[in-house]
């Protein structure tokens, strides 16, 4: 077959992409074993000046002739368009490019891939991109469309299934449209649709009586592609012969929380999903940059490992802020047989005391499919943070000397590629065993102190409990949380060089984890003017520190005095301990975020960009370094975001 010509279950993966929207997903369900109408798709390179290379028709022709004809005449075939950004995740261009059903013979279906190929250059195509804010010279260049020709399904049904309600992004069903006979009649409204729907987890069925035997086979496939794909799916279908074919899958662009263009996010519209900042606000402070994003996203997907069931998102971006997912921790929580109760429990620690009138959105999830992915992933989790837990004091002694010298390696790298290599050789492996740790040291904490306060907060109240969790660390054993307020004491005081302060705490401050910020130990003039603030205003950390200590003492004589025979001691300096390990690991990880600075500034200075280089992802950054520059004309509009 002609190297610009592939039948669906022949396309190489490495040609998706130029394959288009349509007939890159297409070739990627049918291998993927979905029941997808054979078909072959012609690469845009089939064509020149708009007209198809004999050569191309020459392999189309072939592929007609081994298409076995149904019975009673000849096989009918459906030719549709491709285009690079048609049924993507920013655009669908439903209905905007031609397409040709019914279509049977050589001549007609000739005439029928010229008349889809010339369609990119209608009017209302450059309308549709001007509406999306998408750049038409990259959607579809002259002769950029690839085109699909695919066996016609006579339908007895045909239509489209949301995976998720389109309109409020509900996930409680999946909905959907159908109407008798071929899906043209649905798409251009000659024909009154029948609406029907499928409530999760289970898909009980709700709708017209002559759908119904298909519910149970549609609502797989639904639940299927949504995995696969890893978002709520638009799919087209139809049903001939007792059989269920699958014609298209794309994202539904109305639950697009993000357009890669402008760099603007908003996962609250991805669905009916209640989010939170808490903690999360305070730690990345700032609207973040692509690139600190993406190393955000690391950092989560290294923590948690397994995508759930339908997809859901466990972190978003709200506005350019990292938010968490509290739908989908409640719903996991309720498919387990936790009641809200437990769960308020579970969460307070971290996230903060909800509301008891505040409506969590729930999602409906299926228990047998949870178990299955989270049992797995609890089991190798815990053994992972466990072994963790035992190397990490030999990590964190380690890691301050390692990051220097990964720092020294990418400052060295001698050019683009070579600085490529070295983050898939040194940079990411470090930042992922930072993220483990980090993961490890709080575990710690968490196994160690959870259960401590709730049982303090019973006994002594909030007041003291606050008192009894602090003030525990003295003299050496200080939080390393504190270690910068310490140190900038110790400078002022004289018993601690600027230099010493740089290389032990200078890669913290309020902006530590966005990577465009310098870090206090790359701006000299920072410590002077710490050190200015503190001579206008002195701040005596030691009497601080010494009260807060003197608080923790009383509470303990009132616990002692009350609860005599408790084992309350050993069990506060093992949390204060966990405590101690928890803020080490956490400061270590924010070394390695300078690290992931440190790779992107000199990935600015090898390619040009300087400081622009903060409005790429990492993947991004990554694929610059190889020479991909096709990101670089988003940044003036990411940078006005």
């Amino acid at each position: 077959m002609d190297k610009h010509v592939f039948s669906l279950n022949e396309l190489p993966p490495a040609l998706f992409a130029a394959a288009g929207g349509k007939g890159g997903a297409l070739a990627r369900l049918m291998q993927a074993g979905y029941p997808v109408p054979a078909g072959l798709v012609i690469l845009p390179g089939a064509f020149a000046g708009g007209a198809l290379a004999p050569a191309a028709w020459r392999a189309v022709q072939d592929w007609l002739v081994a298409v076995p004809a149904p019975k009673g005449g000849p096989a009918a075939f459906a030719v549709r368009s491709s285009a690079l950004r048609e049924d993507s995740a920013a655009a669908s261009f439903a209905g905007e490019f031609e397409s040709v059903l019914d279509v049977s013979g050589a001549e007609a279906i000739q005439a029928a891939i010229a008349t889809v190929q010339r369609s990119q250059s209608a009017a209302r195509v450059h309308a549709y991109s001007a509406a999306m804010r998408l750049d038409t010279a990259t959607l579809a260049p002259s002769g950029a469309m690839a085109v699909v020709v695919q066996r016609l399904v006579r339908a007895d049904f045909a239509g489209v299934l949301f995976t998720a309600d389109p309109v409020s992004g509900s996930r409680a069903a999946l909905v959907g449209n159908y109407v008798c006979g071929l899906g043209d009649r649905l798409v251009s409204g000659e024909a009154d649709a029948e609406h029907f729907t499928l409530a999760q987890p289970h898909g009980r069925y709700t709708g017209p009586a002559a759908l119904r035997p298909f519910a149970r086979p549609l609502f797989r496939l639904g639940q299927r592609l949504e995995d696969l794909l890893g978002a709520p799916q638009d799919i087209e279908w139809a049903i001939a012969e007792g059989r269920v074919a699958l014609l298209q899958a794309r994202p539904i662009t109305t639950l697009r929380g993000h357009d890669p263009a402008t760099g603007a996010w908003n996962s609250s519209e991805t669905g009916d999903y209640l989010w939170t900042n808490t903690n999360y606000g305070e730690a990345v402070p700032d609207v973040m940059t692509p690139a600190t994003w993406s190393a955000i996203q690391l950092f989560m997907q290294e923590l948690l490992p397994v995508a759930l069931p339908g997809g859901h998102p466990f972190i978003g971006n709200l506005g350019g802020r990292f938010y968490l997912n509290l739908s989908l921790l409640a719903s996991v929580f309720g498919a387990l047989g936790f009641k809200r109760q437990r769960l308020l429990q579970e969460i307070e620690e971290f996230y903060g005391r909800l509301p008891a009138e505040l409506d969590i959105p729930l999602i409906p999830l299926a228990i047998w499919p949870l178990l299955k992915t989270m049992v797995p992933f609890g089991v190798s989790a815990k053994r992972r943070v466990t072994t963790n837990q035992k190397a990490l004091p030999a990590y964190l002694a380690a890691a301050p000397a390692a990051c220097v010298a990964l720092r020294a390696k990418i400052e060295a790298a001698a050019g683009p590629v070579a600085l490529a290599d070295l983050w898939a050789t040194d940079v990411l492996p470090a930042f992922r065993r930072a993220c483990q740790m980090m993961q490890a040291g709080a575990s710690l904490y968490e196994n160690a102190a959870r259960p401590l306060r709730q049982t303090l907060q019973r006994q002594v109240g909030l007041e003291d409990t606050n008192a009894l969790l602090s003030g525990l660390s003295t003299g050496d054993q200080q939080l390393a949380s504190l270690g910068m307020v310490i140190g900038l004491w110790q400078v002022a005081q004289g018993e601690m060089s600027r230099a010493d302060f740089a290389a032990q705490h200078g890669h913290r401050g309020g902006h530590e984890l966005e990577l465009a910020w310098p870090r206090p130990s790359e701006d000299p003039a920072w410590i002077v003017r710490q050190l200015d603030e503190q001579r206008r205003a002195p701040v005596d950390v030691p009497a601080l520190l010494a009260q807060q200590q003197t608080q923790h003492a009383a509470a303990w004589q009132r616990y002692a005095a009350r609860f005599p025979k408790q084992a309350m001691r050993r069990k506060l300096d093992a949390a204060a301990a966990a405590a101690r390990g928890r803020e080490a690991a956490r400061s270590e990880l924010t070394r390695m975020f300078g690290v992931l600075r440190a790779y992107a500034v000199r990935a600015g200075e090898l390619t040009g960009l300087g400081d622009d280089i903060f409005f790429l992802s990492l993947d991004e950054i990554g694929a610059l370094l190889h020479d991909d520059r096709s990101a670089v004309r988003h940044i003036p509009a990411r940078r006005l975001t």
